[in-house]
Parts: structure tokens; sequence; C-alpha cells
């Protein structure tokens, strides 16, 4: 991408008063008229008129300082070596991340003690799976800890933030 900005031989934080004077400037030098029309005056004068319509309008010119920002923060090619290295030779593997890390969130008091209760009512599910207990017995004390899951581990979250 042409560089306007050298082209004119103003800085990228010239006022727009600047930028016009020194496109005047290189106009009355290198204009074909002045030049003999010569094909490399044609050639520099619409590089000039280009690099004024560009800079001289306000949005084009925003427009054109980000493009050229942009080019200048995108990293250049790295030149390429003959020789072959393996492609993992510098490649050392993270450590493997914590449990509560893999979910992406801390495990917290409160959330082990709901597996605590969670993992003793289903306990006590398959202790009354080998006593001669109904269906329906099973299904009230399947509901009863169920229901009893949310207030216990609330009060149990409570007591462990003091």
């Amino acid at each position: 991408m042409k560089n306007y900005y050298k082209l004119l031989q103003v800085d990228p934080s010239a006022e727009p008063e600047v930028i016009t004077a020194a496109y005047r400037r290189l106009a009355m030098k290198y204009h074909p008229d002045t030049n003999g029309d010569s094909a490399e005056a044609k050639a520099r004068m619409q590089a000039l008129n280009e690099a004024y319509a560009v800079l001289s309008d306000p949005v084009r010119r925003a427009a054109y300082d980000r493009r050229l920002a942009a080019e200048n923060l995108s990293p250049s090619p790295q030149p390429r070596s003959n020789e072959w290295s393996a492609p993992n030779a510098t490649y050392t593997a993270p450590p493997p991340p914590d449990a509560c890390e893999a979910e992406g969130r801390p495990i917290n008091a409160r959330s082990v003690v709901m597996l605590l209760i969670i993992a003793v009512a289903l306990l006590g599910l398959v202790l009354l799976g080998f006593v001669k207990v109904g269906p329906l017995e099973l299904i009230i004390v399947l509901v009863v800890s169920l229901l009893l899951v949310p207030p216990i581990s609330a009060w149990l979250a409570n007591r462990t933030r003091r």
C-alpha cells in the first residue's frame, strides 16, 4: 500500500492546511506542463493527485489511516530457512488443568456440600433397595430427599460463609 504521507512529504498528524500546501508545492514541481510532458512526471503527478484526494477528505483519510495502521501492525513474513526442524521440537505441553479449571469456575464450599448431600441421599436409596419396601415408599423417600437438598445445602452454605 502506498504511503500517501511520505509521497506528500508530510507527517501523518499534519493539519489539512499543511497537506494542501505540500500538495501545491509538489504539484508545481512535478506537473507535466513544467516537466516537458514526460511520462515520469505524469505518473508522479497522478500519484500526488491520488494522495491528495484521499488525505484532503476527512472520511477517506480516516479510513486510510486505519488501513495504514493495520498494515504497520501486521507482522512481516519471517524469512524461511533451508534447514528442517521437527515441528514440535520446541513445544512443551502445558500442565493439565485442575478439575475446577477445566470447567472454568472454582469449586466453592456450597458445591461441595451439595454434592455430599446428594451422595448421602443416593446412598440411602441404594440401601433402601436392599430392604423389602414397596415402590411407593421408595418414591416418597426420593421426593423427600430431593426436597430437603436445597434448604439443607443453603443452610450449610450460610454456616460456611461465617
